[in-house]
């Protein structure tokens, strides 16, 4: 998926000769920019702290949180681009995504979907990944079809309505693969975000309310979308989908209520991971333990003892189902502090720009922005970040998004507020 982003993105970044770059009016530039390269640098420096405080050295532990200093590189590359040349990266951007969405029915294989019985999934993701990644990729489309397109209908053109429509098609290809996954973290995540989308969206017409009339368009978008998510309901009904939806709240009330708390469910189980994870972590939090060294501890007879052997064995072969453990796991509180920086710090940055950078290309990145950093710290319980291709995409993306938040703000934030 990230493929179709990165190539596109790589012609853009190709050095040319762009003339006079745009001058960076914020009063403090370097300060951000360190700011944002330190958030890329953190989880690096957070392995190296604990591999100091163990004694070792393990170029394997670097593996994942290298990825993202590619995403510095790209930053600061985008960085020296006038802010013309960036925003044609944030569409090469919402291509990509499009791209990615439109191909899942041929990506989606029968083969695949036998092996994780009928759910769907690819040769190189799981259903959850999947669907994480389809939820992620759907409410940025989302984000951008309410708040890039042009406000008033005379300034539509044929292309504006041709690439309107593919967006559309590639968010139902994207409900499609995002039901059939079955992922459960997933519909959550994507609901939350989207509901938070429609939030910015209401906020945004009662501040402008004077300018109320420009925005039929964009509410009968909204409602458009509204009825195409209502008559691909009833796929829920399909494939035994509807069932997993119901057992969502059956299992966390069975969870919650300690009532058959290890019934074969998996909700259950990725609590009883929590547990196991959380106290292996109290237990070495100085410096951690590395990439998956933690598992001698699960073999004494106090975790055998208090914990089911499915859970703990799932543990060792399939992580913790949570970044923000598996970061405690390998690099102990340095790791978690690492993670916690990752997730949160750029949803500060894009706030901060959101309120004081009028421009339509910085509300519409840093709302983005905004959008990206909840859903993956939502979606975090769900997969991990460590992943090679995960950890690159999040750098990536991140990098795009901050460049065009940072170089916009810094161009507009002392114009008037628009209406829009």
């Amino acid at each position: 998926m990230a493929a179709s982003l990165l190539v596109l993105t790589v012609l853009l970044l190709i050095p040319k000769n762009s003339g006079r770059q745009d001058s960076l009016d914020d009063p403090n530039p370097t300060k951000k920019l360190l700011l944002v390269v330190s958030i890329f640098l953190i989880p690096t420096i957070a392995v190296l702290i604990a591999q100091i405080i163990r004694g070792e050295l393990k170029w394997e532990d670097y593996d994942s949180p290298s990825r993202l200093l590619f995403g510095m590189l790209v930053f600061i590359n985008l960085t020296k681009l006038r802010e013309v040349e960036v925003q044609k990266v944030q569409s090469a951007v919402s291509t990509g995504l499009c791209l990615a969405l439109l191909t899942l029915p041929i990506a989606v294989s029968e083969s695949s979907r036998q092996r994780w019985g009928g759910r769907f999934a690819t040769t190189l993701s799981d259903p959850n990944t999947l669907g994480s990644f389809v939820g992620l990729f759907m409410v940025l489309l989302l984000c951008q079809i309410v708040f890039q397109n042009p406000l008033k209908l005379r300034k539509y053109t044929i292309i504006h309505l041709g690439w309107l429509l593919t967006r559309v098609v590639a968010m139902g290809c994207g409900l499609w693969a995002l039901i059939g996954s079955q992922s459960r973290a997933a519909w959550a995540a994507t609901a939350v975000t989207g509901l938070l989308v429609v939030g910015l969206f209401v906020g945004d017409v009662i501040r402008h309310r004077q300018s109320l009339g420009s925005y039929w368009l964009r509410l009968l978008i909204l409602f458009m979308l509204l009825i195409v998510l209502g008559a691909l309901a009833p796929i829920l009904s399909i494939d035994g989908t509807s069932n997993r939806f119901q057992s969502i709240f059956l299992q966390i009330s069975n969870a919650l209520s300690d009532k058959n708390f290890h019934d074969q469910q998996s909700i259950s189980i990725r609590f009883e991971m929590y547990m196991v994870g959380l106290e292996i972590f109290l237990s070495n939090f100085l410096s951690g333990y590395g990439d998956l060294n933690y598992r001698f501890v699960l073999e004494s007879e106090q975790f055998l003892s208090r914990y089911h052997t499915e859970t703990l064995e799932l543990f060792v072969s399939a992580g913790p189902h949570s970044e923000l453990l598996a970061r405690a796991l390998q690099s102990g509180i340095w790791g978690l502090f690492g993670a916690i920086t990752l997730f949160c710090l750029p949803g500060y940055i894009f706030w901060r720009n959101k309120q004081g950078d009028p421009s339509r290309t910085g509300q519409v990145a840093n709302k983005c922005g905004v959008i990206f950093t909840t859903y993956v710290i939502l979606i975090q319980f769900s997969i991990e970040f460590s992943l090679k291709y995960v950890s690159s995409f999040y750098g990536y993306i991140l990098a795009v998004l901050l460049a065009t938040s940072i170089k916009s703000y810094a161009s507009n934030a002392q114009q008037p507020t628009k209406n829009y």
